[in-house]
C-alpha cells in the first residue's frame, strides 16, 4: 500500500457512485448531495461551537476529535478516528 491510499473503512466507496462518494451511512451516491450535506453539517457545528460551546482556554486534539465526530457521525462510521478502522 502507498502512503496515498486509505485501508478500511475510510476508504470505502459508496456503491452506485461511480467511486466519487466515500461510503456513508445515509446512502448518499452524488459528490453535490454529499457536499450540501457536509456543508450543512458543519455551519450546525460552526453555531454549537462557536456560539454555545466553545471550549475555555487551549483546544487540543480531543476537541477536534470530538467536534469530527458531531461533524460527521451520522454519516460516516469512521469519523472523530485518529487511524484508519479495518
Amino acid at each position: 500500500m502507498s502512503r496515498y491510499q486509505i485501508a478500511g473503512s475510510q476508504g470505502a466507496l459508496q456503491e452506485g457512485s461511480d467511486d466519487k462518494v466515500l461510503e456513508n451511512k445515509l446512502g448518499i451516491t452524488r459528490v453535490e448531495d454529499m457536499n450540501e450535506a457536509e456543508i450543512v453539517l458543519l455551519q450546525k457545528l460552526y453555531v454549537s461551537v462557536l456560539h454555545d460551546h466553545l471550549p475555555s482556554g487551549r483546544i487540543g486534539v480531543a476537541h477536534l476529535r470530538r467536534w469530527h465526530k458531531l461533524w460527521l457521525g451520522n454519516v460516516f462510521d469512521w469519523r472523530g478516528s485518529t487511524a484508519p478502522s479495518t
